[in-house]
């Protein structure tokens, strides 16, 4: 009795270190530190960022499209970027969500075009989905520097809990949490997490949703698809997720490979719903070994 007591023991100290046991037992300690974690990496990127932008200067084809205040010129703006670290932080796609945010959807005024260029006179602000800059808007987002620091500091946020929400997912799936949540956070593309895109709203909705299915949540999962769909045009594929029944048991009559890995998936779920730790000869992870060789 008591070496069952030890083995068992071992084995639950083994999942917590792999991040395995099922979230919903996850004590509040634990997600603060990945909480932590996440703005401790953001931050150091922000450190990256800035060290890069101020060896790095402004060209006068820095984005086709700036959004000037009254009476500036193109090139006063980008004076005006080169020598503010928030400015750089809102390129490209960034001024087009920021202009949105404070005028709305519109059609330039052609005698604006030569400062705001060929391509954004063409098409105006119509191209860009409104969830982020709706957001913005509604934060009452003040024109200017502060705009663009509560911009970034919305995206921090969303970044973090996103960052929460991998992690938990990873826990959900019985892979190694820590793991996933350090891939996702040095993965070269999530510097765009820091600017002022849709990168961190959209990766928040995504893992959000995906929670939601797992758990069931339809609700929540079909109102997060749909704001997904609003944040980008990429949210057409958060839609996929619902009908995902390895939430908790395969599709029935699965046969095969496939059905051999949605077997291993309820398995798992399984065993994580019993406290047990996941076994390393599951299914899954047989056809995984097979799909490789």
């Amino acid at each position: 009795m008591t070496r069952r007591i030890q083995r068992h023991g071992i084995a639950r100290a083994s999942s917590e270190a792999r991040g395995d046991l099922d979230p919903a037992a996850s004590p509040r300690g634990a997600i603060a530190r990945v909480a932590l974690v996440v703005l401790l990496i953001k931050a150091y990127s922000f450190g990256v960022l800035y060290s890069v932008f101020t060896q790095t200067p402004v060209t006068p084809e820095y984005g086709s499209f700036l959004l000037l205040e009254e009476g500036q010129s193109r090139k006063q703006r980008l004076d005006e970027a080169q020598t503010s670290f928030l400015e750089r932080l809102a390129p490209y796609d960034g001024q087009f969500y920021l202009d949105i945010a404070a005028n709305g959807y519109r059609t330039f005024d052609p005698g604006l075009r030569s400062d705001r260029g060929k391509q954004a006179a063409k098409q105006g602000n119509h191209a860009f989905f409104p969830l982020f800059p709706f957001l913005l808007r509604a934060l009452g987002a003040p024109d200017g520097r502060p705009g663009l620091l509560l911009a970034v500091a919305v995206n921090g946020i969303f970044a973090t809990a996103a960052g929460v929400g991998v992690w938990l997912l990873a826990r959900r799936l019985a892979v190694p949490a820590w793991s996933a949540l350090l891939l996702m956070l040095s993965f070269p593309t999530a510097i765009f997490q820091n600017a002022i895109y849709t990168e961190s709203l959209f990766l928040f909705l995504s893992v959000c949703g995906a929670l939601c299915v797992l758990y069931r949540k339809w609700a929540g999962a079909s109102v997060l698809g749909y704001l997904g769909g609003l944040c980008r045009p990429q949210g057409i594929l958060l839609a996929l997720m619902a009908p995902a029944p390895w939430a908790s048991e395969g599709p029935r009559g699965a046969t095969g490979a496939g059905g051999e890995a949605w077997r291993g998936l309820s398995s798992s779920s399984a065993r994580r719903r019993s406290g047990s730790p996941p076994s390393r000869g599951s299914s899954i992870v047989r056809w995984a070994r097979r799909s490789v060789s």
